[in-house]
């Protein structure tokens, strides 16, 4: 179910490297690069940092839980949605892809992978 809907989602998304399934234990459920030499298990273990870091900022702001984090570097975008409070999908851009259709894409995609986890 999980490759079904990152299959999905980069069809969906033209600039996309790669797209990952994540638990905040940095471990990657699903992965699937697409660029030459990204290496999604590294981006997935890095990111827990930004989600705990976010998680931990929306609670001592009583904001609530983080439902998405953006990350734009010189070499990539890395766009994080969260599914339930314990897994997130993550989605690495080209580095001037317009995030709007790719944060619509991965937000239906959240919302197809919560039904089935929920």
């Amino acid at each position: 179910m999980f490759k079904e809907v990152l299959e999905g989602l980069i069809a969906r998304v033209q600039e996309a490297q790669g797209a990952a399934m994540i638990g905040v234990d940095g471990i990657p459920i699903a992965e699937i690069p697409i660029r030459a030499g990204i290496d999604l298990e590294k981006i997935a273990a890095e990111c827990t940092s930004l989600i705990k870091t976010a998680v931990a900022t929306g609670r001592a702001l009583d904001h609530g839980m983080p439902q998405e984090l953006v990350l734009r570097c010189e070499e990539a975008q890395t766009l994080l949605r969260s599914v339930t409070p314990e897994y997130y999908l993550c989605l690495v851009l080209d580095p001037q892809a317009w995030t709007g259709r790719a944060r619509y894409e991965l937000q239906k995609a959240s919302w197809r992978l919560e039904g089935e986890l929920g």
